[in-house]
């Protein structure tokens, strides 16, 4: 017998909680966190190689079973004991009417990222694996803890902190030393096997700030979710919310990071999971880049105003802006159609082809390019008299020309660094 085989452990790893009352299960809640505390200082006080690496997490993960299932019953008035005693309609206060409400003086909203990210509360940093959310958010929060403009918005400087459970610490490193290196940035390199919300609020403490960034990444890494565990309110649900409710106690933003789903779908449409990694955060980035080269795609949604989705060039060094998506896929589109046209007359049909792109969107690029003065039109647009397009050979032409085929246009449309 080893010395973890002492540790007493109250049942199976995987409790059978739906065949327990749920008055058997608020007992097993109750003596479970002392027990559990009891057992992991036990394993602690043991030498690392006589310590069963996955006992730690079995612990945590059986008191978060017991939880589950009782959200997951949702037994009514038992969830809200104070109200036992007392008469419901006497302690609710605050009710008033729309009319009333309209009169409420509000506070402005604050940010920690000018219209993309409030001042507390919980956000989602989600996509694909390997696409560079964490170089992502890592140059989020060193432009945070500097005080300097991300994505061409000011921030508010306050103290950042990385709670990492994915990368390697050399990788860490050379992604931390590409940038400036703020006093107030901390890391903080696993923790604990299974990430609890209370080691989550005593770093917070610690660092003793009004306000601040706690990135998580990631969840599944932290937190040690199945697969099963992420689509389940009662599990990856409660934790969302119970992460929500500590950050606006706390007064931080914590940003979780998370994996999106295998589809061709954007945004929230794309991440993986329960209903709760919607409708829990109050903002969503979801992150996608098709090649390492390219720019990536940033869409920003939750509770704030609309924003266009964003396009990104990304790499360890920088973190640079380029526009909307739509902006920069004008003037790639134009770039594109200026090269296919010569001193000879064209239908648009014709310059799609040779540009690659869809009939109806080289018509639209043609028709802003002509306004401008970028292109020459002959022709009426009707029936046996169509649209011809052709280069204008003039000093305004060839600016337009010397500008699509400079070094700085390749930097805005294909991400070359």
């Amino acid at each position: 017998m080893t010395p973890a085989d002492s540790i007493l452990l109250p049942f199976a790893p995987h409790p059978e909680c739906d065949r327990l009352s749920t008055a058997e299960l608020r007992d097993e809640l109750r003596e479970a966190p002392a027990a559990a505390d009891e057992r992991l200082e036990i394993l602690h006080k043991l030498p690392s190689e006589d310590r069963d690496p996955l006992l730690e997490i079995w612990l945590v993960q059986e008191r978060r079973l017991i939880l589950a299932e009782i959200n997951k019953r949702n037994p009514g008035a038992d969830s809200f004991p104070h109200l036992r005693e007392n008469n419901p309609a006497e302690s609710i206060s605050g009710l008033i009417t729309w009319n009333e409400f309209l009169t409420v003086a509000l506070t402005a909203r604050q940010w920690t990222l000018e219209g993309l990210l409030p001042e507390k509360g919980l956000a989602v940093l989600q996509g694909r694996g390997k696409q560079g959310k964490s170089t992502l958010a890592l140059h989020l929060c060193s432009a945070i803890a500097a005080g300097k403009g991300f994505l061409e918005r000011p921030t508010k400087q306050k103290p950042i902190v990385y709670i990492n459970y994915e990368m390697p610490d050399d990788y860490l490193q050379e992604l931390i030393r590409s940038k400036e290196i703020p006093s107030n940035a901390y890391v903080l390199n696993w923790p604990e096997s299974v990430l609890r919300l209370e080691t989550v609020g005593a770093v917070i403490d610690k660092i003793a700030d009004a306000s601040g960034l706690a990135v998580i990444d990631s969840f599944r890494g932290a937190f040690k979710l199945t697969g099963k565990g992420e689509n389940l309110a009662g599990e990856a649900g409660v934790l969302l919310r119970r992460l929500q409710e500590l950050a606006v106690i706390k007064g931080w933003i914590i940003l979780v990071i998370h994996h999106g789903k295998r589809t061709t779908a954007d945004g929230t449409d794309s991440i993986a999971g329960t209903g709760d990694w919607i409708a829990s955060p109050d903002v969503i980035w979801s992150w996608s880049r098709t090649e390492a080269t390219k720019p990536g795609t940033l869409i920003v949604e939750g509770r704030i105003p609309p924003i266009e989705p964003l396009s990104v060039r990304l790499s360890i060094d920088e973190c640079n802006f380029l526009g909307s998506v739509k902006e920069t896929q004008d003037e790639s589109d134009k770039q594109a159609i200026y090269r296919v046209l010569t001193s000879d007359g064209q239908n648009s049909d014709a310059i799609a082809e040779a540009a690659k792109l869809a009939p109806g969107t080289a018509r639209a690029r043609l028709e802003t390019m002509y306004k401008a003065g970028q292109v020459n039109r002959e022709g009426s647009g009707k029936r046996g008299s169509p649209y011809l397009w052709s280069k204008i050979f003039s000093a305004e032409s060839d600016s337009y020309s010397a500008e699509t085929n400079s070094g700085e246009w390749e930097d805005v449309t294909s991400g070359a660094a």
